[in-house]
């Protein structure tokens, strides 16, 4: 019952006690009324009650829903705190990262500057050089160049000066070192030459040159054992007349004929010169052949002319042409090509291995072969050998 109907009550009894008779009536419309207005206060009431109870549920709702949003974004900003400590760590292990990254670029930056400015300076000094050496080679190319020339002309002092020359700017050259050697055996320096080409042999993987130059060194001084040996080690590295020839006239000399003649032919089947055929015609001549020796004399002189038209400087086609004419005793042809020869090559070593072949021919008593031009020739080499 609400505060409103309890004076509406009080009034009613107390009329009731007060008045019984006149007013009862009355009192009982009142109190009718009365009721009903309690009844409605009591609908009031509990309408008013369930409101409350209907707003209070609401605002318990609206209490957890702001409960809940709350929570949940207390947890949004504790997951945002947690992801913001470990971004701002990661961002100042990022930090650091590139700090350290930047100091190691500034570093590296530092160093490329110093290797290029290193860089700079040794491509300075390597281009000097370069240049240094460039002019150092092509002054050694020219001095072994002029040396061949002078050697091939007979100026062999001129072309040791040469060889010596474009030694001093590359020591370990090694065909100035060949070509040294030679101009060494022409001036009957044999222990010298034979130790530059030894040296020679070391700086080559096909030295055939200087066991070519080593054998025909043995050759002239006699030493035809040591000479077929050299020459045969060149002959297995390079196949060349010039090799072959040295080894077939060292055969001869040494008496071994079919081995010469058989040489001279491995020249010829490489091409056709004149110090094969003559080599061969003296090798049938010391064999006793003498109308065979003849023809490949003939062929000799053929070649040899041929050889002279082209270059005046080849001494050992003068040297052949000369014995091949005085062959068939052509004094005047036969003292013209030798005086060819030894202007353009007086070398002693040269003129003596030439004389050997007179005396060999002349002189051997199964052959003792001989003419007036090949004593005429034989004289002037005796001369010139002896140093008249």
């Amino acid at each position: 019952m609400s505060k409103q109907a309890l004076p509406l009550l009080f009034f009613c009894i107390v009329s009731t006690v007060c008045f019984p008779n006149d007013t009862t009536g009355v009192l009982q419309d009142r109190f009718d009324l009365l009721e009903k207005k309690l009844e409605n206060i009591e609908l009031q009431n509990q309408l008013i009650t369930q409101n409350s109870e209907t707003a209070l549920q609401f605002s318990q709702s609206v209490v957890d829903w702001t409960a809940m949003i709350f929570g949940a974004i207390t947890l949004i900003f504790l997951i945002a705190a947690v992801i913001g400590i470990r971004e701002l760590s990661q961002i100042s292990k990022t930090k650091k990262e590139l700090l350290d990254l930047r100091q190691r670029l500034d570093a590296e930056l530092k160093e490329i500057e110093n290797f290029k400015e290193a860089s700079q300076k040794n491509t300075a000094a390597i281009i000097e050089k370069i240049e240094s050496e460039s002019k150092s080679y092509l002054k050694a190319i020219y001095s072994l160049n002029s040396g061949i020339r002078n050697f091939r002309q007979g100026n062999s002092f001129l072309a040791e000066m040469e060889f010596r020359e474009a030694l001093k700017l590359f020591p370990n050259d090694y065909m100035a070192n060949c070509y040294l050697a030679r101009t060494c055996f022409s001036q009957g320096k044999y222990l010298e030459g034979n130790q530059i080409l030894s040296k020679a042999i070391e700086l080559d993987d096909r030295p055939h040159f200087a066991y070519y130059l080593k054998g025909e060194n043995y050759r002239r001084l006699g030493e035809y054992d040591l000479a077929i040996e050299a020459l045969t080690k060149a002959a297995e590295i390079e196949k060349k007349t010039t090799i072959y020839n040295g080894l077939g006239f060292a055969y001869l000399k040494k008496g071994e004929y079919q081995k010469a003649k058989n040489t001279f032919e491995s020249s010829l089947n490489i091409n056709r010169n004149d110090s094969s055929t003559c080599g061969i015609a003296k090798t049938l001549l010391m064999m006793g052949k003498t109308k065979e020796a003849g023809r490949y004399f003939e062929e000799t002189i053929l070649l040899a002319e041929e050889s002279t038209n082209k270059n005046r400087n080849q001494t050992y086609a003068y040297l052949n042409l000369a014995f091949a004419h005085s062959f068939f005793d052509r004094s005047a042809e036969s003292a013209k090509s030798l005086s060819r020869a030894i202007e353009n090559n007086d070398s002693s070593a040269i003129l003596n291995e030439q004389l050997f072949d007179y005396d060999m021919v002349m002189n051997a008593e199964n052959v003792r072969f001989s003419t007036a031009a090949m004593r005429e020739n034989k004289r002037i080499l005796e001369s010139k050998v002896a140093g008249g």
